[in-house]
C-alpha cells in the first residue's frame, strides 16, 4: 500500500503541473459530462458494493456463523459470482431506472409551474436574490478566454 502510494504520488503530480486551467470554477454549475460521470460513479459504487458483499458472504456458503455453526441442509448452496453479478447487475439497472422515473415525474410538475418570462424579468439577471446577499455579486463579470 505504501509503494502504490509513493509510486502515483509522483506521477500524479508530474502529470498536474502541466495541466492548465480551461475555465474559471462557478459555485453551483456543472457541466453535463461531469453529472454523467456523478451517477456513472454511483452506479460503479452500487455495483462494487453489492458484488464483494457477495463475494464475502458467499465464501462462507457452508457455514451460519463461520467456525461456530455449520451449516448441514442440504440446500445449503450459493450462485456461481459470474451469475450473482449479473442479477446485481440488473437489480442496479432497476433500481437506477426507478430514480430516473422518479426524477422524471418531479421535473413534469416543475414544467406545469414554470414562471412566466414576464415575472422572471423582475429578478437581476433572471436569478433569485439570496436572503442576506450582497447585490455587487449579481453583476456579471467579463470572461477572460
Amino acid at each position: 500500500m505504501l509503494g502504490v502510494m509513493l509510486t502515483i504520488t509522483p506521477l500524479t503530480a508530474l502529470l498536474l503541473r502541466s495541466a492548465k486551467t480551461t475555465t474559471e470554477m462557478v459555485w453551483g454549475k456543472m457541466p453535463p459530462r461531469a453529472g454523467y460521470s456523478l451517477v456513472l460513479n454511483a452506479v460503479m459504487v452500487i455495483l462494487l458494493m453489492t458484488l464483494m458483499g457477495y463475494a464475502r458472504s458467499s465464501s462462507r456458503v457452508h457455514w451460519h456463523v463461520y467456525g461456530v455453526l455449520r451449516d448441514t441442509s442440504p440446500y445449503a448452496y450459493s450462485p456461481a459470482l459470474g451469475s450473482a453479478a449479473a442479477i446485481m447487475s440488473l437489480c442496479t439497472f432497476f433500481f437506477c431506472m426507478l430514480v430516473a422515473f422518479i426524477f422524471w415525474v418531479a421535473t413534469m410538475s416543475d414544467k406545469a409551474k414554470a414562471p412566466s418570462a414576464s415575472s422572471k424579468s423582475e429578478l437581476p439577471h433572471g436569478m433569485p436574490a439570496l436572503a442576506g446577499a450582497s447585490s455587487a455579486l449579481d453583476e456579471p463579470k467579463p470572461r477572460e478566454f
